[in-house]
């Protein structure tokens, strides 16, 4: 659709343009001070929503019931994940912290420095987003999906510890990810394999011990972050312990079956 080719493309203009003018700099200071009339727990909380284990979890306490979609957030992640961590020391861009006093800005949480380009949480939350907006195809799903989206690409930017073409090419990327991710995920022998389900399950556990285990650099949304983590880790074992037992009981029957009829 052109529509949807237009919006794809306003990202990577966006950020064209900024570089252009030279005013990367001077919006990143001016959206910065912004944030500053909301409490930094605000723009705490709204960033670990681009933390790949947290925003997993979340779809997948959401959407359980649906295997497709988990399973094409868990690529688009993993798509995220891989471009994230070869762009960003391939540029190795400095971040704020490297170029500014902190005098002249709000740092919010652990100072960071290098690997500016692009913004991971960023990348990550797009790819999520875009999938579920590639699966569920409504308007109101869509709408809270680009809006959480670029809340936290904004809110690195609130956070001090990325620049607004950071955050513009890492969105650029996300949408990128999740449309390859939604391509991969319908290949048949991925969508209709009888392994899907445990693999799933079995990497989304793997998500909420980590997430437990290592929690946040931020110590104001450290309880939320255990909160998923252990919702999580219920809901899993949950679902492997009522699959297994599901699966002792037909070949339970199945043994009786055979029995019966053996003269």
């Amino acid at each position: 659709m052109p529509d949807k080719n237009y919006f794809f493309l306003l990202f990577p203009l966006l950020a064209f343009l900024i570089h252009f003018l030279g005013v990367n700099e001077s919006l990143f200071l001016a959206i910065n001070h912004s944030g500053e009339a909301l409490p930094d727990i605000v723009w705490e909380t709204i960033t670990i929503f681009g933390k790949k284990s947290f925003v997993l979890l979340v779809i997948f306490l959401i959407a359980w019931k649906k295997p497709d979609l988990l399973l094409s957030v868990l690529i688009a992640s993993l798509l995220a994940g891989i471009l994230s961590g070869t762009l960003k020391p391939l540029f190795d861009l400095p971040r704020p912290t490297d170029v500014l006093p902190l005098a002249d800005y709000h740092l919010i949480g652990p100072r960071i420095s290098r690997h500016s380009f692009p913004s991971g949480h960023t990348l990550s939350a797009f790819a999520v987003a875009a999938s579920v907006i590639f699966y569920c195809k409504k308007w109101f799903i869509t709408a809270v999906m680009i809006l959480l989206a670029s809340a936290v690409g904004l809110s690195r930017i609130m956070l001090g510890v990325h620049w607004p073409i950071d955050v513009l090419m890492g969105a650029t990327l996300g949408l990128t990810s999740a449309y390859a991710a939604v391509q991969f995920s319908a290949i048949d022998w991925i969508k209709n394999s009888k392994y899907k389900l445990p693999v799933i399950l079995a990497l989304y556990l793997l998500l909420a011990i980590k997430l437990f285990w290592k929690g946040t650099a931020y110590p104001d949304v450290q309880g939320l972050v255990k909160i998923v983590a252990i919702a999580g880790l219920v809901l899993i074992a949950a679902m492997i312990y009522f699959r297994i037992k599901n699966w002792r009981s037909v070949a339970q029957g199945g043994a009786q079956w055979r029995n019966k009829t053996v003269p």
